[in-house]
């Protein structure tokens, strides 16, 4: 059995947020499953005092070139593609790990001011009821004892694949020598990754205007914009009567008779609830859904979350709030657009 360790597994909210269907890149065989050195600083002590991590994701460990041939020229155009990057932008890094249960490999890896990206494949050698077949998620350390959570990407049985941890910070900026820690049972496999991996710049764009919706008591704010050449992370907040935004649908089963919004203890339990998604819409008018999401602040009143998407170039993107009464939709023009702000990318 496999469990991730998800800090909101058991947060009735962070679960609500996990009905909305949304699309995911694609998996190999997914069958299976410039700043200155001060502005940098900066920008690192600002993250850190305000942002937690989030957004469970499984895996990944490493083998040495020698043990994992391929390296980065092994890496498939769909793990790129789901990562956002070119194959130039990834750094040669290496590690190895194996037990009897997991072997696991590193293919190369990318860091800038927004996230830590590894390119791991992890294969399982066991098999359910067994305890020491369990796996959660990694984290990695740095040479100065700096701590990075996994914040998304997974990548089981499907080939080296791209993992999102926490940019990196400090020290560690003028180049990090990075370690894997992974729960495996209950015990905790470490990885000593080869190689030197130092972050590219990032900067801050200019914000937009708060939007007011009166009719239905809800502020809708972007709190922050910090871009990179390959990645922009949105904050975005909504506050006031979030009820009056939140899309409730019957769920899969629900009894013949239950009204729209329930009343009986029946229907209220079989009731579902989609709560309002932020997207990154590109200058062709592709909507984008985020990689990788830090720990959202929600309740009847807030919902406060940061996003991280990828931007191939810049240009003149929109960061939208939106909702759909399908549960099961593909975020797009069908979705119904609450709060929308043009973008300038540069």
């Amino acid at each position: 059995m496999i469990e991730h360790l998800d800090p909101l597994a058991s947060d009735a909210l962070a679960q609500r947020l996990e009905q909305m269907e949304l699309t995911i890149p694609r998996a190999p065989h997914l069958a299976v499953l410039s700043s200155s050195p001060r502005r940098r600083s900066s920008l690192r002590a600002r993250r850190a005092a305000s942002l937690a991590v989030g957004a469970a994701a499984v895996a990944v460990l490493t083998v040495t070139a020698a043990v994992y041939p391929g390296g980065l020229v092994g890496l498939t155009q769909d793990a790129l593609e789901a990562a956002g990057l070119s194959r130039t932008q990834v750094a040669p890094l290496t590690g190895s790990a194996a037990n009897a249960y997991l072997k696991v490999s590193v293919a190369g890896g990318y860091a800038d001011q927004v996230s830590t990206v590894l390119f791991v494949s992890v294969e399982q050698t066991c098999s359910p009821p067994d305890p020491s077949c369990g796996i959660g998620g990694p984290y990695l350390t740095d040479q100065f004892g700096s701590r990075y959570e996994i914040i998304g990407g997974e990548g089981i049985g499907v080939g080296a694949y791209p993992i999102f941890f926490q940019p990196l910070m400090g020290a560690a900026t003028h180049g990090a020598h990075l370690t894997m820690h992974f729960p495996n049972g209950i015990n905790e496999l470490l990885i000593p990754i080869a190689g030197t991996l130092a972050p590219g710049g990032a900067h801050e764009l200019a914000l937009p205007s708060s939007i007011v919706d009166s009719e239905r008591q809800v502020t809708f704010q972007v709190e922050h914009l910090l871009y990179s050449s390959s990645y922009l992370e949105v904050h975005t907040r909504l506050s006031g009567q979030l009820q009056n935004v939140i899309v409730q649908y019957p769920a899969s089963g629900t009894p013949s008779g239950c009204p729209v919004a329930p009343t009986t203890a029946i229907c209220q339990t079989l009731h579902g609830e989609s709560w309002p998604g932020v997207f990154l819409i590109d200058p062709s008018g592709h909507w984008e859904v985020p990689l990788a999401s830090l720990r959202p602040t929600v309740n009847d009143r807030v919902q406060d979350e940061t996003r991280i998407f990828s931007i191939a170039k810049p240009g003149t993107y929109r960061v939208v709030v939106a909702t759909s009464g399908n549960q099961n939709a593909v975020p797009g023009s069908s979705w119904n657009v609450l709060a929308e702000w043009t973008v300038q990318v540069n």
